[in-house]
């Protein structure tokens, strides 16, 4: 009984390892800087693989913004604001520029 027990564990611990494991990437696709104030504008495209599910893709927007020595940046899109970001799955991509 305790070796069914270990074994169950034991399988468990390999399938939420295998299901959590991924790597997650970002592409810069366009950056507009703001002509008068320190304000800078990223669009990137962030691609996340998982080894037994299909990964996602999501067309992310940034603002940022130069204080001194330190520049901050916020998403324009999901996160704490109300506007979602376009999302996709492994092949598809969006076409919002």
């Amino acid at each position: 009984m305790k070796r069914v027990i270990t074994l169950l564990i034991t399988l468990g611990l390999i399938y939420s390892i295998l299901t959590i494991t991924g790597c997650t990437s970002r592409r810069i696709i366009g950056a507009d800087d703001h002509l008068t104030r320190p304000i800078m504008n990223f669009e990137t495209f962030k691609t996340t693989h998982y080894l037994l599910f299909p990964g996602s893709a999501v067309h992310e927007f940034w603002t940022c913004e130069e204080r001194g020595d330190v520049i901050s940046c916020e998403r324009a899109c999901d996160g704490n604001t109300d506007v979602s970001c376009p999302t996709g799955l492994m092949n598809l991509t969006t076409n919002v520029r």
